[in-house]
């Protein structure tokens, strides 16, 4: 999936979250929205929205790296109780 548009994910506002469903990363870029929760990856640019369900650990850990700048070996441990946050395109 290419996601044209989003050069300047690192420059934007990254907000985490966590809920019951999983960890949830968000970042605004310049025209949208990334959204990573637990496996599947959204984007928004402008009035398109596109979703994919990654297929596998890894593929999640290289959107982490790609999109957030998280690099680790292993996806984040959930803790017992979180509050969530929300981020919209403003």
């Amino acid at each position: 999936m290419t996601h044209s548009g989003c050069a300047n994910v690192r420059h934007g506002v990254r907000e985490r979250s966590t809920r019951e469903s999983g960890s949830v990363e968000s970042i605004r870029t310049e025209d949208g929205l990334i959204t990573l929760k637990g496996s599947r990856l959204s984007t928004v640019v402008g009035d398109v929205r596109t979703s994919e369900v990654l297929p596998d650990e890894a593929a999640i850990l290289a959107a982490y790296r790609k999109y957030f700048g998280f690099h680790s070996d292993k996806l984040p441990v959930e803790p017992a109780s979180a509050i969530t946050t929300g981020v919209r395109p403003g």
